[in-house]
């Protein structure tokens, strides 16, 4: 009778995480964001101050080449009317809190 040595082989640990692989995904999802072509149109808001403290707005849409520029134009003037209400709401006049009458839009 012949006797067989039965070895059990250990799994594989599983691979580390390192630096350059979250770099290499982080640079993938960059890639896919900042690449695909937009379906729908997309706006990005900022409000600067001028220099003599007057709120303006800078209204950035991004849109499919083949969208209706007038309906992009009004979108971006709702847009910037609801960041300044917004901004007038929440910026206190001289440590007063804002009202609606302060509200020019």
């Amino acid at each position: 009778m012949r006797l067989c040595r039965v070895t059990k082989v250990s799994e594989p640990t599983p691979r580390r995480l390192t630096l350059a692989d979250a770099y290499r995904d982080a640079q993938h999802v960059i890639d896919q964001l900042t690449t695909r072509a937009p379906s729908e149109p997309a706006a990005t808001v900022e409000i600067d101050t001028t220099a003599k403290g007057d709120p303006k707005p800078r209204v950035h849409l991004y849109a499919p080449i083949d969208a209706d520029l007038d309906a992009l134009q009004a979108h971006a003037n709702a847009l910037a009317r609801i960041a300044l209400t917004a901004y007038f709401n929440a910026t206190p006049a001289n440590g007063v809190a804002a009202t609606d009458e302060d509200n020019p839009f």
